[in-house]
Order: structure tokens, then C-alpha cells, then sequence
């Protein structure tokens, strides 16, 4: 969050050399100051991604991370080998025929953004976990258990209870339904209540590869965790890291649901028949945010 929200690199680990003279994977560690002083850490990896291209077709071919083998050209001009991490060889054949010129292209690519409680956390990935006041676990809605996760994260630690009181919830079945307007409304009282600034966005991404590319780009850019509405509009949680390896939309994403700390190969945020939001949908649709790819987050 700007204003009252600081941030400073502490750490910064980058690999040793090769043999074969090519960087290992590095990665950064940044310290955020949260209320009261309280600090967090943001974690990114970065990796050597290496492509090859064909100068004399104007090709590229595919991209290939490599621990740190070298790369072998080869003789032939068909062909390049990437030899990675693990030995084994990716060839690539161009439609335009035989290469008479290759060339292998380097870039540092960001692979992984997570955030941390503590800065042992992140030195040793640890997922994000947000401690419970008092053992308070008893379900009361995953859209408060989402508010009171996503709260702690900037330092702010209240009880289901205290959040019911700002954030109205409705009995559904077996389940408890929040609006994703009102969880905005009251993840922006309790964090302004605070003292801190920034601006509490709601967005809806109507296609799940846009939604997940802003979970991930949050976490990287702004060191931010996203309140996620998933499973056909009946769950929330909240992503605090994404290990994608390159393309924000890619999974894993560390993610508390209710209580607890999990590793989500992916985030579905879409819609499908059925489910709350066959219920809901006709009442509660845009004006309550309670559409497909609802995302929450400090911008």
C-alpha cells in the first residue's frame, strides 16, 4: 500500500556461476512494514531462460530453462539441443528447412513471487500462514475466514466475530454466503481503521486466464495477496504466492482456504450451471461484484 505501506530490498541471493560460465536461479527478498511496525516479506525467483533463433528465418524456438548445462549446438544446422537440468535433450525442427545460422538469446525471467510472515519463511519458502486469534477456527463463512486471513497479511488481526460485525453474511444451506462488494467494503473500513492507505479494488475478469494473470502480477508487482472468488462462486480464498514459472496464469498458487494453508495447482474462477450461483446470480450479479473472476485486492 502506498503512504503508511514501506517497502526495502534486505536480501538479495543470486547463484554462483556454472562451469560453463551461466547464472543458477537468484531470488530477492523484500521487507514490507504492515501496521504497527509489523513487517512481512515478498519473495521473487529469477531464472536464465535461454531461446534459441534462427537469424538467417527470423525464427525463435522454444523457450527452455536450464539449470546451468550448457548448450550444444550441434553440426547439423537442423537443429539446436538444450541440454537441462535433468540431461535430456529438446530439439527443435524449423518448417523453413535447415538453419545456416543459430544463435542462443539469455533473459532473466521471473518464475515465482511469494509472500512470507517472517523472513526465515521466505528463506526457506515457506507457504504464508496467518495465525488465528485465540483458535478462532469455527467455520463462520469463508468470506470472513478470507477477510480475517487477507487482514492479518497487513497486520491488522481481528476475530470472525469482530469482521461479522462489518461484513454481513447470509446462512445458505450448509454454507455462509458474503457479497464480494461487502467483503471489499469491510476489508477497506477495518485497514483504513488502521491507519493505512491504498486503494481496495474489486475487478471481474470474465475469462480465468486474465484473472489468474492478476493474482500472479500482484504478488510480483505489488506485493499484494488477492481475496479469490472460486469453485462456481462458492469458496474464497486467499493467494499469497504464485510459482508459475513464467506466465502469471501458470499454477501452483499457495492459498489459504479457511483456516488453512494449501498449494492450488490452479484457481478456477469461472461460472458453470448450478452451484450458488444458479441461486444467486439473478439477485446478487454485478452491482455485488458476485460475478466470474472476482478478485479483491490492495492496488
Amino acid at each position: 500500500m502506498p503512504n503508511r505501506m514501506k517497502s526495502a530490498v534486505i536480501a538479495v541471493a543470486v547463484g554462483v556461476l556454472g562451469a560453463s560460465g551461466q547464472s543458477y536461479a537468484g531470488q530477492t527478498i523484500t521487507e514490507i512494514t504492515v501496521a504497527n511496525g509489523q513487517k512481512r516479506y515478498q519473495k521473487v525467483v529469477t531464472q536464465i531462460v535461454y531461446q534459441k533463433v534462427c537469424l538467417d528465418q527470423f525464427l525463435q524456438g522454444e523457450v527452455v530453462t536450464a539449470d546451468a548445462s550448457p548448450f550444444d549446438t550441434g553440426e547439423s544446422g537442423e537443429s539446436v539441443s538444450a541440454r537441462l537440468g535433468d540431461g535430456e535433450p529438446t530439439v527443435n525442427a524449423l518448417p523453413g528447412g535447415p538453419c545456416l545460422e543459430w544463435t542462443i538469446e539469455s533473459r532473466t525471467a521471473v518464475v515465482a513471487a511469494t509472500l512470507h510472515e517472517t523472513r526465515q519463511d521466505a528463506e526457506n519458502g515457506v507457504r504464508y500462514f496467518a495465525a488465528t486469534p485465540d483458535n478462532d477456527t469455527a467455520y463462520k463463512g469463508c468470506g470472513i475466514a478470507a477477510a480475517q486471513k487477507f487482514l492479518a497479511f497487513y497486520g491488522v488481526h481481528k476475530t470472525q466475530e469482530e469482521i461479522k460485525r462489518v461484513i454481513p453474511s447470509y446462512p445458505f444451506g450448509s454454507q455462509i454466503a458474503v457479497l464480494p462488494a461487502d467483503l471489499r467494503n469491510g476489508v477497506e473500513h477495518f485497514l483504513r481503521q488502521a491507519g493505512l492507505g491504498g486503494e481496495i479494488r474489486m475487478r471481474n475478469w470474465l475469462d480465468a486466464m486474465s484473472a489468474r494473470s492478476a493474482i500472479g502480477l500482484g504478488l510480483h508487482v505489488r506485493a499484494a495477496p488477492t481475496i479469490v472468488l472460486v469453485n462456481n462462486g462458492s469458496h474464497y480464498v486467499v493467494a499469497f504466492g504464485w510459482r508459475g514459472g513464467e506466465k502469471y496464469y501458470n499454477g501452483p498458487y499457495d492459498v489459504m482456504s479457511n483456516h488453512v494453508a494449501e498449494s492450488h495447482s490452479t484457481l478456477d474462477t469461472q461460472f458453470y450451471a448450478g452451484g450458488i450461483w444458479g441461486a444467486f446470480g439473478a439477485i446478487f450479479s454485478q452491482a455485488y461484484g458476485y460475478t466470474p473472476g472476482t478478485l479483491i485486492s490492495v492496488y
